[in-house]
């Protein structure tokens, strides 16, 4: 595995940690920006199956949990089939 895939990895186990209602806050190692921290969190939140808002704040990153929103035309329930 390569070490961007071994940090997603502990990035996830991190995520799965966390219970909803609770914010983690994570400053990038050396070497890292915290523009590539950001997109571990995000690639592990997605494989975890959850949503997560993420805001900068310093030399790190706040992250929370939020309800996922479907976005885009919503489905036409009830249309007639030709």
């Amino acid at each position: 595995a390569t070490r961007s895939s071994r940090r997603v990895a502990d990035y996830r186990i991190y995520l799965e940690a966390i219970s909803g209602g609770r914010a983690g806050l994570l400053r990038p190692e050396e070497g890292e920006t915290q523009r590539a921290l950001t997109l571990r969190l995000r690639r592990a939140a997605r494989e975890v199956g959850r949503a997560l808002s993420i805001s900068k704040c310093g030399d790190g990153v706040v992250f929370w949990f939020t309800e996922s929103k479907r976005r885009g035309r919503p489905p036409k329930y009830g249309a007639p089939h030709a």
